[in-house]
């Protein structure tokens, strides 16, 4: 029975230690495109979100939390496909995964 315990709680210990959580989580932020943006884009905050999500877990990567910054100040006189918007999108995600975000044209945020 104590054996049982014992590694009962090692596994446990041990679980617990490898899950991904907030804690180990870095703020990345992407400039959002006109048009040119690797998601479905959307006015919609919510529906934005889950399409940017819904791609970062196609690429490996799980987002904790994510939210869309309008704040900008920025006059756009740009209307070409890859000019910024000024909206920023703002993701959580593993620390782990610093690398991967900068492939894929996201900045520490």
């Amino acid at each position: 029975m104590k054996k049982s315990l014992i590694i009962l709680t090692l596994i446990s210990l041990f679980y617990l230690s490898s899950c991904q959580t907030e804690k180990d989580a870095v703020d990345f932020y992407y400039d959002q495109t006109s048009c040119s943006d690797p998601w479905q884009s959307s006015q919609d905050n919510s529906e934005l979100e889950r399409s940017v999500t819904k791609y970062l877990r196609g690429q490996g990567i799980k987002v904790f939390k994510s939210k869309i910054d309008h704040s900008n100040d920025l006059e756009i006189i740009c209307l070409a496909c890859d000019c910024i918007t000024g909206t920023k999108i703002i993701v959580s995600v593993d620390e782990d995964k610093t690398t991967k975000m900068e492939e894929l044209g996201f900045l520490k945020y």
